[in-house]
Formats: structure tokens, C-alpha cells, sequence
């Protein structure tokens, strides 16, 4: 069998008596992902001691936030395979498209879990940083995430992980309780109508956009996801906001220019109820999140997050180029080069993810912010609104970078352009 990828090094616990009969659900803990995984998977450190190091952390970092699920699982509804067992399946699916990636997801679906707990592992400065995240591998709901949990050596972030590993697995499960039935790949919308599941974010200070500005952002709350089309037609319903539009429309735009960018309009289209909203203007966009008791994101608070709240991401997962992490349209996406015709259901991309487990800050839509900037269309300086994020048509890696940043008209309409919410905490 040919090497794997660290993250597809699965490590298990039973978290109730081995041989337990009727256990309707399993959950599998992922071997953590870091910037040195790929070598760490291949052996290759040599003499490197210090990486050597770097590879021994990943696993034991498992094995904590393995003993913090253990501490977390109060049903024996739950287990989790043997390590022996998910290695003969892991070698027996050799070949499949989930081996060559690092797809949480993805991978713990192949081994037959419901629940995969994964970890994301960086240094900066010699500050080790990890994040947690648990999913449904029914639908590829994100069920939480920790918050950034900080350290300046190894052994000063075990417990930290033990516990936060407890906290979020007991909470996931509550959110999704053994057994439950879930339509498979449904996406992560809102839990009540108009209202989408939000994540904190710590407040820092960072380099703004590509004139690297220093800002400061306060601590705050933003969407899981981007408005969808089903979320954003509660608020139509509620006759506070008006239609989504089923054209585009900007300053100068032909009318064959028109008729073909409208074909991406959502709209609200039954068959793309999970897809974010587009083709809605600055207003419109505004109005839901008052709605909704929100407000839209400026650009500072929406970079944060697009840098997993860490000032030296260049994409949400870490630095990366993108490929096929995100809803777009460059080398290595999953509808082929050049190939996408619309948008992407919401969260179906979850190795993009933020650290947070925040989705689509790279790709599928832009989105609109609070942030005014002047801009000249047409030989007339406006006040444009800032939109950020990249979108689905994009094949530029660029677009879809956390500085990368646009300008439209508060009345423009796009179907690459779309928004989410944002509120203090």
C-alpha cells in the first residue's frame, strides 16, 4: 500500500466497552493536519529532530482530544472503530479520491463514521496554535468548533486540547444526537427560519488587504455561511424584503452581457434552496440582516475571519493555493477547469473551511460589506461598497485570497455576488 497523507492516518479509541452491540453511530478522530503533514505521512525527516518532533506532536495531540471525547460521550448509542479496523479499511479503499487529499469529511465516510473530530495545527513564532472541528459525515454539517487554543510549548496545549475536545464533542452530539436522521448531503443553513447558526471570533490586529494597513478588529459574531436562497425568502415572506432578483445588472453592462450572467441568478429557484442567495443588491442585502437582527460584516471583520483569525493566513485553511477546497473555477477544482456553471450548495466545501469552521470565505460568492470606498464608474466618482471572498467564476487563485477585494455600487446586482451577516457578541 502506498503511503497516506497524515490526515488520513487514522487514529481510533473505543469510547465504550469494546464489542458493544447497537451502537447506532461511530465517530472517528483524525490524526491533526499541520503545514509539515505531507512529510511527516512520508517519513521523510531524516535526521531532522526537530521535525521528527513536529510529527510525534501531531499524534499525541490526537490522542488528547481522543481522552476528551472519551470524557464527553454519555450514551453508548456512540463508538468509535479500533485503530486495526480502520487501517484494513483504509488499505482495502486504496485508490479512492479521497487518498491523494486531505478531506476530513470525505475520508471519515469511506471508514463508515458518523461524526469526525479533526484539528488544524500551526506555529507562529514559536506560539503552537490548533483549532478543533467537528462534523456530521451525514451531511457535512459542521457541529462546532473550538475557539484558537494557544501555547507557547507542546506540553502547555494538552489539556487545553482535552478539554476543549470534551466540550465540543458533547456539545456536537447534542446538536445531532446518534441516530438522527439526516437527508445526506444537506447543507449548513440556518436552524430557524432567517436566522443562520453564527461563530464568534476573537478580536486582533492584522495587515489590511494588499496595502497590508494595520487594523484592529473588537471580538464578533459572523455566519456559518453565506445567506441562502431558502434563509433569504423567510425574510421575503415576512414582506420585509423584496424578491431576489432573476437579472444582473451594473453600470455599462450590454444586454448580452445581461442575458448570460442572469442564467446564474438563484432567484427562488426549489433547486437551489441551499445555495447562497445572489443577485441582490447593497440594500437588499442590508435589509435582511436587519432583519435577521444583524448587520453586514466591514472589511476588516470580514478578513479576520477569512484568516481564521490568524494575521498570516493567506486563504481560510492556511496558505495553500486554493484547488479543490472551494466553490470556483481554477486549476484543480472539482468541476475541472473553467468548467463551473453556477454557484455550490453552502458548506459543500468543507477543506475550506475557516479554522473556526466558518465556510465559503473563499469562493462560491462575493460578498457584500459595510465598508464604503470611493470609486469612479463611468468618469463619476460614487461611493461603492467593498465585497469580498472571490466567487464561483473565478479561476484566478488571487481572487479567492483573504486580501483579495472588490467595489460595486450599492444597486448593482451580480450572480457571483452575494453576502452574509455579522453581529457584536
Amino acid at each position: 500500500m502506498s503511503r497516506l497523507p497524515a490526515l488520513l492516518l487514522l487514529s481510533f479509541l473505543p469510547l465504550v466497552a469494546p464489542g458493544t452491540a447497537g451502537a447506532s453511530s461511530r465517530l472517528a478522530v483524525l490524526t491533526f493536519s499541520a503545514p509539515w503533514s505531507s512529510r511527516c505521512a512520508a517519513g521523510d525527516w531524516g535526521s531532522d529532530a526537530a521535525l521528527a518532533e513536529n510529527c510525534t506532536a501531531l499524534e499525541t495531540f490526537a490522542d488528547e482530544a481522543r481522552a476528551g471525547a472519551l470524557a464527553a460521550v454519555e450514551t453508548k448509542d456512540v463508538e468509535v472503530m479500533t485503530r486495526e479496523n480502520a487501517a484494513q479499511l483504509l488499505e482495502s479503499m486504496e485508490g479512492s479520491r479521497c487518498v491523494e487529499g486531505e478531506c476530513e469529511v470525505e475520508t471519515a465516510k469511506l471508514i463508515g463514521a458518523d461524526y469526525v473530530v479533526s484539528g488544524n495545527v500551526s506555529q507562529l513564532e514559536g506560539t503552537w496554535i490548533l483549532t478543533l472541528k467537528m462534523h456530521s459525515t451525514k451531511n457535512a454539517r459542521l457541529l462546532g468548533a473550538s475557539i484558537p487554543l494557544q501555547a507557547k510549548g507542546r506540553v502547555a496545549l494538552l489539556d487545553k486540547i482535552r478539554t476543549a475536545a470534551e466540550s465540543l464533542v458533547r456539545n456536537g452530539l447534542r446538536k445531532e444526537p446518534a441516530g438522527t436522521a439526516v437527508s445526506a448531503g444537506a447543507p449548513k443553513v440556518a436552524q430557524k427560519p432567517g436566522v443562520a447558526d453564527m461563530v464568534r471570533l476573537p478580536g486582533g490586529t492584522f495587515k489590511l488587504g494588499q496595502a497590508a494597513l494595520p487594523v484592529t478588529v473588537a471580538p464578533f459574531m459572523l455566519d456559518a455561511t453565506e445567506v441562502t436562497v431558502a434563509a433569504y425568502a423567510e425574510c421575503v415572506n415576512a414582506k420585509t424584503c423584496t424578491p431576489a432578483s432573476t437579472t444582473v445588472d451594473w453600470p455599462g453592462i450590454a444586454d448580452a452581457e445581461r442575458d448570460s450572467w442572469s442564467q446564474s441568478c438563484n432567484g427562488d429557484r426549489t433547486d437551489r434552496k441551499d445555495h447562497p442567495v445572489n443577485c441582490v443588491d447593497w440594500q437588499q442585502a442590508t435589509a435582511y440582516c436587519a432583519w435577521a437582527g444583524k448587520r453586514l460584516p466591514s472589511e476588516q471583520e470580514w478578513e479576520w475571519a477569512a484568516r481564521s483569525a490568524v494575521p498570516e493566513n493567506a486563504y481560510p485553511w492556511g496558505d495553500e493555493a486554493p484547488s479543490n477546497q472551494a466553490c470556483w473555477s481554477g486549476e484543480g477544482n472539482d468541476q475541472g477547469l473553467a468548467n463551473r456553471s453556477s454557484t455550490c450548495p453552502v458548506g459543500s466545501h468543507p477543506r475550506g473551511d475557516s479554522a473556526q469552521g466558518i465556510s465559503d470565505l473563499s469562493g462560491n460568492v462575493w460578498e457584500w460589506t459595510s465598508t464604503v470606498r470611493p470609486c469612479n464608474v463611468a468618469g463619476k466618482d460614487l461611493s461603492c461598497r467593498v465585497d469580498r471572498g472571490g466567487g464561483w467564476r473565478d479561476a484566478n487563485p488571487s481572487a479567492g485570497s483573504a486580501t483579495a477585494s472588490g467595489t460595486c455600487v450599492p444597486n448593482d446586482r451580480g450572480s457571483v455576488l452575494g453576502f452574509r451577516c455579522a453581529k457584536a457578541p
